[in-house]
């Protein structure tokens, strides 16, 4: 990022980034409905929902998201699976984690411990971002409790660069500013950039993504994580990758990996495919099928 937008950005943040944030009980109510509970795990309260029956799917959301970003999947899939989905540690309603465990053994333990407080013992588990790192991570860790794993655009190679928002936390001096300044037209761009169909980012969204990550202590969540070892590890992709399987198009990547059990080898397939509305039926049509 050159000098010239770095001066634009920061002037954006002190001079936008002033406002009544909204109270935290005011978020609470937007953002939960009749399906959302709380379990604590390791002391901490995680907002989630447990919608359907049959076998279980695990949605593991990305950076700064939430479980709301699964409402759509969630509508298709909990008519025939058990469909689990939580807010992050860091994020949503779940919320910042005073002691700063955000490393990637952090996100496993708490996935193990959170799978165990609801009793799940295998499931599909799917993830996005961070997400897809944390899942294909948890797999390797526990292959035993994986029946699939799908990925979407997971972390797991070096990047290259990073979206503005995150770059920016990881500066000194900047972290500090966006913790307590972090102004909504930086939601709207940066979702922009992430978002494959422009369409989708609308006034509902960007509100979604402003309100949660200005609750509570989440903006110090965000740059505690995003300073984390996110895209660190990448060679465990090679020794544990067994088949690469591609097909559909190529601008967006879902990875469906099947575990293997009783292997060395855990990941058995990888399929990519191009995520359109309508993938994600092709999708449940494939996992119907394991």
């Amino acid at each position: 990022m050159n000098r010239n937008m770095t001066s634009m950005m920061l002037s954006a943040l002190l001079l936008q980034g002033c406002g009544i944030e909204t109270r935290s009980e005011v978020v609470e109510q937007k953002y939960t409905n009749h399906a959302s509970k709380y379990v604590t795990v390791d002391g901490k309260r995680v907002h989630y929902r447990d919608e359907g029956q049959g076998e279980v799917v695990i949605l593991l959301h990305g950076t700064s998201s939430s479980l709301h970003a699964w409402d759509q999947w969630t509508q298709i899939l909990k008519q025939d699976y058990r469909v689990v989905r939580m807010d992050l540690p860091g994020f949503g309603l779940t919320g910042h984690l005073p002691e700063n465990r955000y490393e990637i053994v952090d996100d496993i333990a708490f996935l193990s411990a959170f799978t165990k407080q609801l009793n799940i013992e295998q499931a599909h588990f799917v993830g996005s971002s961070l997400g897809g790192r944390i899942g294909w991570e948890y797999s390797i860790e526990y292959p035993e409790k994986i029946k699939s794993l799908t990925l979407i655009n997971a972390l797991g190679y070096p990047q290259q660069s990073w979206p503005p928002a995150i770059e920016m936390a990881q500066w000194p001096v900047i972290d500090r500013i966006m913790e307590h300044v972090t102004p909504r037209f930086m939601f709207s761009d940066g979702l922009k950039e992430v978002y494959f169909d422009q369409q989708l980012v609308d006034a509902a969204l960007i509100d979604r993504y402003y309100e949660l990550t200005t609750y509570q202590d989440n903006r110090q969540g965000f740059t505690r994580r995003v300073k984390a070892s996110l895209d660190e590890d990448s060679d465990k992709i090679k020794k544990y990758l067994h088949r690469l399987l591609f097909c559909g198009a190529w601008k967006i990547a879902i990875f469906l990996l099947k575990m293997r059990k009783s292997s060395s080898e855990i990941l058995r397939t990888l399929m990519l495919s191009y995520l359109t509305t309508l993938d994600i039926y092709q999708w449940k049509r494939y996992l119907n099928s394991l």
